[in-house]
C-alpha cells in the first residue's frame, strides 16, 4: 500500500494534461451526436433521457476518443520516461534513459523494442474497442 501511494504524484504528472483533452473531445462529440435524427427519434419515442446519452449517444461519441487513446500511448510513454527520472521511480523509461548515459546499446534496443510492442498492442486494443462499440466498423472486419 505504501509504494502505490508514492505513485500518485509521477500519475498525476503524467496524466494530467490529457485529462482536460479528453474531456473536451467527449463534449464535442457528444454535442455532435445529440444533435442527430437517430437521438431526436428516440427522444419521439418516449425513451428516458438517461437510456439515450448512455445508451445510444456515448457509443458513438467515444469512438474518436478511443482512438485517440490508442495512439495516445506514446506520448503517455515518453512521458512517462521523463516522470520517472524526475520523481526518482524504477521503469522501462528510467531504465532506458540509464542505458542510454552509459552506452548499453544492448539494452536500448531491448527497451524500445517493448516499449514499441506495448504500442501496438494498444493500438491494436483501441481498434477492437472500437469494433465493439460501432457495428459499422465491425462489419468491414
Amino acid at each position: 500500500m505504501a509504494q502505490a501511494r508514492h505513485l500518485i504524484l509521477p500519475s498525476f504528472a503524467v496524466g494530467l494534461g490529457w485529462v482536460g483533452y479528453l474531456a473536451r473531445l467527449v463534449r464535442a462529440s457528444m454535442l455532435e451526436v445529440m444533435g442527430e435524427s437517430h437521438i431526436r427519434t428516440a427522444r419521439a419515442f418516449g425513451l428516458p433521457e438517461r437510456r439515450i446519452v448512455y445508451g445510444y449517444a456515448l457509443r458513438i461519441a467515444i469512438l474518436p476518443t478511443i482512438a485517440l487513446l490508442g495512439v495516445g500511448i506514446g506520448n503517455l510513454l515518453s512521458g512517462a520516461v521523463f516522470a520517472e527520472i524526475v520523481f526518482a521511480r524504477p521503469g522501462v523509461g528510467k531504465l532506458t534513459y540509464d542505458a542510454v548515459i552509459t552506452r548499453n546499446y544492448p539494452v536500448v534496443m531491448g527497451c524500445v523494442l517493448v516499449t514499441t510492442a506495448l504500442y501496438i498492442l494498444c493500438t491494436l486494443l483501441a481498434d477492437l474497442i472500437s469494433a465493439w462499440f460501432d457495428p459499422r466498423v465491425r462489419a468491414s472486419l
